[in-house]
């Protein structure tokens, strides 16, 4: 079974950095970007201790969403209403998870 190739936007936060643990250790997930607008250049563990010698990974800029194409998944875990801008420019390819509150359902009948 392929790995699912996965991006992780705003993986500077504490949300963003727990999703980072989890999925660094899921053996179904390959992480091919995580980006921090403020951090890009930093090594994973400069801005997230607890993940020393854990990952080599360095946070990349946020890429443009339309070059998403290689993924199959994103996960967004940016403040509230950054979602709303940046799902609408995704390729429909790509399925996304959204950590903030930008997309929850405002129904409970809809759920």
């Amino acid at each position: 079974m392929a790995k699912i190739r996965i991006g992780i936007l705003g993986g500077s936060g504490y949300g963003g950095a727990e999703l980072l643990r989890i999925l660094l250790f899921h053996p179904d997930a390959e992480i091919r970007w995580v980006a921090a607008r403020e951090h890009a250049g930093k090594r994973v563990e400069e801005v997230h201790p607890n993940l020393l010698r854990i990952t080599p990974m360095t946070f990349c800029a946020a890429p443009e969403p339309g070059g998403c194409t290689e993924l199959d998944l994103v996960f967004l875990a940016l403040p509230h209403g950054e979602a709303m801008s940046v799902v609408p420019k995704l390729p429909p390819t790509v399925r996304v998870i959204d950590l903030s509150g930008d997309f929850r359902l405002q129904r409970a009948e809809t759920y």
